[in-house]
This record gives C-alpha cells, structure tokens and sequence, in this order.
C-alpha cells in the first residue's frame, strides 16, 4: 500500500513524543519551582494556589499594614531610583511607610494599599493608595491619596503606568471613595488626564505642620479622579503632610 509505514515506525514515534513530554514536564517543573522559590522570597507563602494566582496575576494588591521588610524594600529601592530625594533613602522610606501605614485606625475597605507588578523577583510598578482626611470649603470629606507611583524604566512603554494607576482608581470607581486627590507634574498631567483626571486650582495647606499656611503639596499640579466629581474652590486643609 503506497504510504504504508514500516514495522515498528509507530511505537518509535509513540516513544519520541513520551520522550518530549518528559522533557517538557521537567522544564515546567524547574520553571515551577524557581517562581515558587521567588514566591517564599517575597513572603508570600509556598502554597501552590497562593503562588499561582499571585505570580500569575498582572497587579497584585497588598494591604499595606501587612507588607514585610522585603517587599518595602523593593518598592523603596524602585521609589528611590525614580524619585530622588535630598534625604530621602531606602531605609527612611520604609521607615516612612511602615508609619503612615499603621497609622491607620480606619475601616477595612479603606485601609492603606499598594498595587505592584512584578516579572518574577523584580518589582516592575507600583502605586499606594492612603485614606486622607482633608477639609475643603464645603467641609470635611475623606478621599483617596494617590501616591509613590514609579515604573522600572527599563519596563516602560508596556502600559504597565496606566494599569497601575487604573487598579489604584478602582476603589474609587467602586464606591469606596467619593474621588482620588493627588500631585504630579506638568510633563505627566496629560497621562492622567487621558484616565479621566483633571487637574484643581485650590491652594493646599497642612494645619498640623510646623507652618501651617505653607504648601503642603511640592509638585506644581494637583490633580482629582474623576474629573466631573464635585470639587470646591478655596484652601484645602489635608489635615496631615503632603503625599
């Protein structure tokens, strides 16, 4: 019969993808165990479910009251890289973070948060979101504070900022807040306007500082999400230091 194969050819294809397969489950078996060794190294527990879904996962959401000294470190290091200050070191950020996060004595679902995204062990982006208590001319209101947003820049250009921003917004998106309050600069405004943010002229102040009329924002744009929330004019006490 014309195509006929010759004895034996059967099994020994039969044996040549058995021999594949094996090597494919070893591979996926060593790949397995180094994400889930990165995972015990990040303090995330070396169950096989908790591995999966937080390695998996695009944005991971921690409660920041919870966050180890590792984990810290690496958003401290990507902070420091991106945004330095005269000061300001690795150390005194974690300090600084580790503070304002157990400061916190709120409900639940407005307890301190930060989004990150990894690409194994290293630490890609990142955005804290913190519940501020703040007075505007229509009286007390509690908001969410955008903060510390940074990306690895060697990993920019992947959307991997407005993902980040998108998964801190949502809290407020859900109800959970009535808007986002936050500063940047003029070369970014239009990255968050493009997510539907505007920028605010009010004056901000902090009436717990040692001046309590000085600036308590140091970048020169302030910014509220979304941008048709109802917005007073006038001073802006944040009851606290800038963010």
């Amino acid at each position: 019969m014309a195509g006929a194969r010759p004895p034996g050819c059967q099994t020994a294809r039969r044996v040549a993808r058995w021999g594949r397969r094996r090597r494919c489950i070893e591979i996926g078996r060593r790949y397995s165990t180094r994400r889930a060794s990165q995972g015990e190294m990040l303090g995330w527990g070396n169950s096989e479910a908790v591995v999966r879904e937080t390695l998996m996962s695009e944005i991971i959401t921690y409660d920041a009251r919870a966050m180890n000294d590792d984990q810290l470190r690496l958003v401290a290091t990507l902070l420091c890289e991106i945004w330095p200050k005269p000061g300001r070191t690795v150390e005194t950020r974690i300090a600084r973070m580790k503070q304002l996060a157990h400061a916190y004595a709120g409900p639940e679902h407005t307890a301190p948060r930060s989004y990150l995204i990894f690409d194994g062990s290293r630490l890609l982006a990142h955005a804290a979101l913190v519940c501020r208590h703040i007075v505007t001319a229509s009286g007390k209101q509690t908001v969410a504070g955008l903060a510390q947003v940074c990306t690895d820049p060697e990993a920019r250009g992947q959307g991997l900022g407005e993902r980040i921003v998108r998964a801190a917004f949502a809290p407020v998106d859900a109800g959970d807040f009535s808007l986002a309050l936050f500063q940047t600069t003029e070369q970014v405004q239009p990255f968050y306007e493009r997510l539907g943010a505007r920028r605010v002229s009010n004056r901000f102040v902090n009436s717990t500082g040692d001046d309590p009329e000085a600036d308590a924002f140091w970048e020169n744009v302030q910014m509220i999400y979304p941008g048709d929330a109802p917005w007073p004019a006038g001073v802006v006490d944040l009851q606290g230091p800038g963010y």
